[in-house]
């Protein structure tokens, strides 16, 4: 029996949604090292780590967010385009003092700022994965974790590396401006605002696509609030599930300094 196709559109959907997720998690990736560069000390790059919080903590409201939802507008959708449109905002508004912000050493703003979107990404991420399964139930699950990888990664290299190769003016005067014979400038080919007003946008119009345009397919069988936690309580009880949690709770602590710390220092 021959496996049915994956429709692109499907792909390309998720692969969007993955990576506009990406764009924004490697975004706040770059922060501790601009906090650097104004001269931030070690003790105030601990008070921005706080951001990365939610990700880790995210189990704790996913229930309400797979289980709640309008079915007018559809199980997923309900969460995923207000999400969306909150992050697009956010980072709209913040794209005008971000840079302000910076210079100034407001890492306790700034720290509040970043995990409100931290939040908000990690909410998206529930939806995402949630309709991935959704969406290729009846196709190849694996594409789920696929889409996931690529997006993700392709979002990250966007937001971290690309960020800080081209608004860099060094490096935009050496390999760009330099070999096309284009005079030198005091600036990149963008500034970080720009950067986050790109990201705040795309948010934007890819929430206002699957508002309008995207149909949901309404889904009937699955299980109520109170259900969901029952089983995320079960699976803890196993001995298996506690034992893997363990390690890798545990697992983290050998390199977490230095993962931390290490962009830092090479940046000095």
């Amino acid at each position: 029996m021959k496996t049915k196709p994956t429709p692109i559109i499907i792909i390309a959907l998720l692969l969007i949604l993955y990576l506009l997720q990406g764009g924004v998690i490697g975004l706040i990736s770059t922060i501790p090292l601009y906090l650097d560069s104004r001269g931030a000390k070690w003790q105030q790059q601990g008070i921005f780590n706080f951001v990365f919080y939610p990700f880790s903590l995210k189990l704790a409201w996913a229930p309400i967010i797979d289980s709640v939802y309008t079915k007018s507008f559809g199980r997923r959708k309900t969460w995923l385009i207000p999400t969306q449109y909150s992050i697009g905002i956010t980072l709209l508004v913040v794209s005008f003092y971000l840079t302000e912000f910076i210079a100034q050493l407001r890492l306790k703003l700034l720290t509040c700022i970043f995990f409100f979107v931290y939040f908000l990404l990690a909410c998206q991420d529930i939806c995402v994965d949630g309709w991935a399964l959704t969406l290729l139930a009846n196709y190849n699950l694996q594409w789920a974790s696929t889409c996931q990888t690529v997006g993700q990664t392709t979002g990250r290299f966007i937001g971290f590396t690309i960020l800080m190769m081209f608004e860099s003016a060094n490096f935009t005067n050496r390999f760009l401006r330099k070999p096309f014979s284009i005079a030198e400038q005091s600036f990149g080919l963008f500034t970080l605002d720009q950067f986050v007003r790109f990201w705040s946008i795309s948010f934007l119009i890819v929430s206002t696509c699957l508002a309008f345009i995207v149909k949901e397919t309404p889904e009937y069988n699955h299980l109520n609030l109170k259900q969901t936690y029952l089983s995320i309580w079960k699976l803890v009880r196993k001995t298996c599930v506690r034992q893997l949690a363990t390690v890798l709770f545990i697992s983290p602590i050998g390199y977490a300094a230095t993962y931390g710390m290490t962009n830092l220092v090479l940046k000095k």
